[in-house]
């Protein structure tokens, strides 16, 4: 499970779930993908693209990148947990793009994975992103566990969070509480012939500072 808090000292942002990017491994397992058509939102001066991703794979790989037409995404954080066969990697990167219409969009690794999700979130009013406004937790459990809890997060005024969850194997009824959290999807992947539940959610613009949310 991981969530990323952003915030901005200039005007209100507004964020937006457009949608999620899915790649099984019902064909071979792959180090790149491209995916055309994407909506990324409407064309704005102020747009900005992120990208929360989930990642299954047999070994620890490094992560080459997000390109939207072309352009890279900053890659800000992405971490890893290791069980038996399986590496889950989560990660979030961003783009400010404020032009174009629907998108191709790419990522690529330096070896083969077995599955990929990505959570699209489009941010508008919100011109600048630097390592000061953007935060970042990580939680998971042990193979015999059936939850994971994040807890400690800060959200400044005019801050928001975006999160991507999910287990290491199958499992069904996947559930996601804690305010002010709002579940945007849940996508079942194929992996190895079991479905595996990947979650996306987000906190929207905070008209307070919450503190300790979890």
């Amino acid at each position: 499970m991981s969530r990323f808090c952003f915030w901005h000292g200039g005007g209100r942002p507004r964020i937006e779930f457009l949608g999620y990017l899915l790649q099984d491994n019902s064909v071979s397992p792959f180090s790149s993908k491209t995916f055309s058509g994407v909506n990324i939102g409407q064309a704005s001066p102020d747009r900005e693209l992120i990208f929360t991703y989930f990642v299954e794979s047999t070994s620890a790989y490094v992560f080459g990148g997000i390109t939207v037409d072309g352009s890279g995404a900053t890659i800000r954080q992405s971490a890893s947990n290791v069980g038996g066969s399986n590496v889950i990697t989560v990660g979030m990167s961003h783009i400010h793009l404020p032009t174009g219409g629907p998108a191709s969009v790419s990522i690529s690794f330096d070896r083969n994975v077995k599955s990929l999700s990505i959570g699209v979130y489009c941010v508008y009013n919100r011109e600048f992103v630097g390592s000061d406004n953007v935060d970042y937790k990580f939680a998971s459990s042990g193979s015999s566990s059936t939850s994971a809890v994040l807890s400690g997060i800060d959200i400044q005024r005019d801050g928001f969070v975006v999160s991507i969850f999910g287990p290491r194997a199958s499992a069904s009824g996947l559930s996601l509480s804690g305010s002010p959290f709002g579940l945007d999807a849940i996508a079942d992947i194929d992996s190895s012939g079991s479905q595996v539940p990947v979650g996306m959610a987000h906190a929207g613009v905070q008209d307070e500072s919450v503190t300790g949310a979890s």
